[in-house]
């Protein structure tokens, strides 16, 4: 529903079909220690020196197949060639230690939600020392529970408020990784909750994709 092939009527000509020809992609740094991460893919930067943990904007890139460049603290790491096909959201993950980090590309799926009073919201694990021991929840109430690292597949679809308490904990921590007790969560809104190494132990950062 962002990158869309459109039919175009021409007057006394045939129906020309213009076909989109690019991806967007966000790079979502989470390595430990503050590190700074660069990353580009098809020679489109996504972010140069992006402080962890935080996440950028979607930029375009050429659709196709693609092998990212990715640096840690100004140090290049080993990446492989991956499809990026067009029309499609992806996030490229780059997450561990800054002595040794690693990197997954993941797939995002931005559906709107059926409803105008329901938002859809995923929680995505990127911080490898929690295992699979992460869930989400809303005004109390589980909505997404043994979040399994670089989840791509989770999507829970919730009603929508200015006032709404949201958290992501794990039951290796006896405080929340995040909480904010007054979230706004729009209607017809997609949402990503990024659970991500920070300096002294996991955070969450909350992140509108639509």
């Amino acid at each position: 529903g962002v990158l869309v092939h459109a039919l175009v009527s021409q007057y006394q000509g045939a129906l020309a079909t213009l076909r989109n020809t690019q991806a967007r992609v966000r790079l979502a740094a989470g390595v430990g220690s503050g590190a700074a991460v660069s990353a580009s893919v098809g020679g489109v930067s996504l972010g140069v020196n992006l402080q962890s943990p935080s996440i950028s904007s979607y930029v375009l890139v050429p659709a196709g197949v693609h092998r990212p460049e990715v640096s840690v603290n100004g140090v290049p790491i080993t990446v492989f060639s991956r499809t990026f096909s067009a029309g499609q959201d992806h996030t490229l993950a780059v997450y561990g230690e800054a002595t040794a980090p690693e990197w997954r590309p993941v797939r995002d799926r931005n559906l709107l939600p059926d409803r105008p009073d329901r938002a859809h919201i995923r929680l995505l694990h990127m911080a490898p020392d929690l295992d699979d021991r992460v869930f989400m929840l809303r005004d109390g109430v589980v909505i997404e529970s043994d979040v399994f690292f670089a989840n791509t597949n989770l999507n829970a679809q919730v009603n929508t408020g200015a006032a709404v308490r949201l958290e992501a904990s794990s039951s290796l921590y006896p405080n929340p990784l995040f909480l904010d007790e007054k979230a706004n969560l729009a209607g017809r809104g997609v949402y990503t909750l990024f659970v991500m190494t920070g300096a002294t132990r996991p955070v969450g950062v909350l992140r509108r994709d639509r």
